[in-house]
């Protein structure tokens, strides 16, 4: 299991609340792709508490 966190979670548009991560609107568009690769990898199943984006959760981060 990694305990290495992602780059993304040091943003100031990265939220955590509660076992669910997203990112703010208006996040640059690099930051919204490596938090969509990163949530469509199973490294994020590894970190605790992160809930897995589904497909239309994810659709929301597109820009």
């Amino acid at each position: 299991m990694s305990s290495k966190q992602p780059a993304f979670t040091q943003s100031p548009y990265f939220i955590h609340e509660s076992g669910k991560w997203r990112i703010e609107p208006g996040a640059p568009a690099a930051l919204v792709k490596e938090f969509k690769e990163f949530m469509e990898n199973d490294e994020a199943e590894e970190l605790e508490p992160v809930k897995k984006l589904t497909q239309e959760d994810l659709n929301e981060f597109l820009i």
